[in-house]
């Protein structure tokens, strides 16, 4: 049952963020905005609660549910003060989204069979299987499961070294269906959201410029059908999730340039943040649009604004990291990994017998 109270948390922020989007957009683009903002939320909500009840040893169902009982309370008030329970329109809002009145018959078809053919199977596929491939179950789920074990997020003893100092946080939203779940069932459903996240992201990339409604469907689809994305949609893979967070960093960036505002700004810098927390390429990835972010908002807005802006990132960045740094020097000696030369580099390869006397080198 605790696993509704997160989806209701989840619906809640959606609704609120479609009924303020909803005053400045169509109701496709404020869709479309209320998904990646609900989402990106969500997942600084899930940093927070891991790592602060990591701290006392509290990573369980029961703090969990508590958790997000509170969050969903908060949510519920914010509605009522918004009166978004008594806005009938919104409701009906919702309904014509998928009716696609505002597309011709054609299209109609297409985005139907889009949706029951292709979107849909994936989604039944992420709820009713369980993880089943190598990489899953030797090295994203099991130190999950070492997680809830110790209910906490500290370094274990493990012959796969790499499940301590490589990145965690699209592990920190699989720990959270765990607890709330109490199984492996739904697991897959983070990828799944992560892939309907970037769809949504994309095409409005596609808005931006200047595409019509053919040009932004186009181009999910062309995100839609590459084929290691489809697989990938429907495992504990951490790249979609990477993929998404990327992909609002750099939405958040031209928003930003759009229009300087605080909230654009934290979109922005928490989305590289915890983009980077899931994986370190992309840091790379994001430099050269950094750069020209950074560069422009110097130009138009001038040096202030600008340190202001690399200011929070650098907080970002600091809140986000430093719990995990820490954890990796108390045991490593280097917040990164093991130095080269350290004992644990001898088991950095899960094979077995790795540390045998053989004529190749260790590694």
């Amino acid at each position: 049952m605790s696993i509704f109270i997160g989806l209701g948390s989840c619906l809640l922020c959606f609704f609120l963020r479609y009924q303020s989007e909803l005053r400045t957009s169509g109701i496709y683009t404020a869709s479309r905005l209320a998904l990646i903002q609900t989402l990106l939320v969500h997942a600084v909500l899930v940093f927070i609660y891991s790592e602060t009840f990591s701290a006392f040893n509290q990573l369980n169902t029961r703090t969990a549910t508590a958790f997000w009982l509170v969050i969903s309370g908060i949510w519920i008030g914010l509605g009522i003060r918004s009166k978004m329970f008594k806005t009938k329109d919104l409701y009906l809002q919702l309904i014509q989204i998928f009716r696609f009145s505002a597309f011709p018959t054609v299209y109609k078809f297409i985005f139907w069979v889009a949706i029951l053919f292709f979107i849909a199977p994936l989604g039944l596929l992420a709820v009713y299987s369980t993880p089943n491939n190598y990489d899953s179950n030797s090295y994203h789920i099991t130190r999950i499961l070492v997680w809830l074990l110790n209910q906490n997020l500290d370094h274990f003893p493990t012959t796969h070294i790499q499940q301590l100092y490589h990145n965690v946080f699209a592990e920190y939203l699989i720990l959270q269906v765990f607890l709330l779940t109490g199984t492996d069932q739904l697991i897959n459903v983070i990828q799944f959201g992560a892939m309907l996240g970037s769809l949504s992201v994309v095409s409005l990339f596609g808005k931006r410029l200047g595409m019509d409604y053919k040009g932004q469907f186009l181009i999910g689809i062309l995100l839609f059908t590459l084929p290691i994305g489809i697989f990938e949609s429907t495992t504990t893979q951490s790249d979609y999730v990477a993929c998404f967070l990327f992909l609002c960093f750099v939405y958040g960036g031209f928003q930003l340039i759009d229009a300087y505002t605080y909230k654009n700004g934290l979109f922005c810098c928490v989305a590289l943040a915890l983009g980077g927390f899931t994986k370190y390429p992309i840091f790379f990835f994001a430099c050269p649009f950094a750069l020209y972010f950074g560069l422009t908002l110097l130009i138009r807005q001038g040096f202030k604004p600008t340190a202001q802006l690399l200011i929070l990132a650098v907080v970002c960045m600091i809140l986000t990291f430093t719990p995990f740094f820490v954890r990796n020097y108390s045991l490593f000696h280097h917040v990164l990994s093991p130095p080269e030369g350290s004992a644990f580099l001898r088991r950095k390869s899960p094979a077995i017998g790795i540390r045998w006397h053989t004529p190749f080198p260790t590694w």
